[in-house]
């Protein structure tokens, strides 16, 4: 089952992982970098078993890399998986490649994962990175986008934005008024 259970979340990272947060992504639970994070913390913490063997950290600062690893998957305290995390970038930035090879070697994690979510990253302008043999198998990279149909493609965009910005910049006041009390 350790074999098994390292697969399954593996797998889960490469082809499960895309589709629910591009499913966030569109439900606008997703407009920035820290909501991938936590996205994808909750995605993760339903995947892997409850048994006590599994922690994932976010945001951990590792003394051997010298870099903080946005999110790190352990089993019995020894790390398995490394991820970084970019709102939408249409290639891996230097800085997180060299802080995701660190990690395989001197953490020595099995995996180490990049990924990019946003509404302008498709399969088509998405550039994947040449890897080394050292990272064939072992550094994979997870563009997310809105995967929207071509016909209607800008339209869509325009409308997921306009719905970003009532979330962002351009958010109502809450109905609750102020309370009038002064303290001297």
């Amino acid at each position: 089952m350790k074999r098994d259970t390292l697969s399954k979340v593996e797998n889960f990272m490469r082809h499960g992982l895309a589709t629910k947060l591009r499913h966030d992504l569109k439900k606008l639970r997703i407009t920035k970098e820290a909501d991938i994070e936590c996205c994808i913390y909750y995605h993760l913490r339903r995947t892997l078993p409850a048994d006590g063997r599994w922690t994932l950290l976010a945001r951990k600062y590792a003394i051997k890399t010298g870099h903080y690893v946005d999110l790190l998957v352990l089993r019995k305290k020894r790390p398995r998986l490394a991820i970084e995390i970019k709102w939408n970038r249409k290639r891996m930035p230097g800085k997180d490649r060299k802080s995701l090879n660190k990690a395989l070697r001197r953490m020595r994690v099995n995996k180490a994962y990049f990924v990019s979510v946003g509404p302008d990253i498709s399969r088509t302008n998405y550039h994947d990175t040449p890897k080394t043999p050292n990272e064939k198998n072992r550094l994979h990279e997870v563009p997310v986008g809105l995967a929207l149909s071509s016909a209607s493609a800008a339209r869509e965009l325009k409308r997921w934005k306009m719905q970003r910005n009532l979330l962002g910049r351009n958010m109502r006041v809450g109905k609750a008024a102020m309370k009038k009390f002064w303290i001297n």
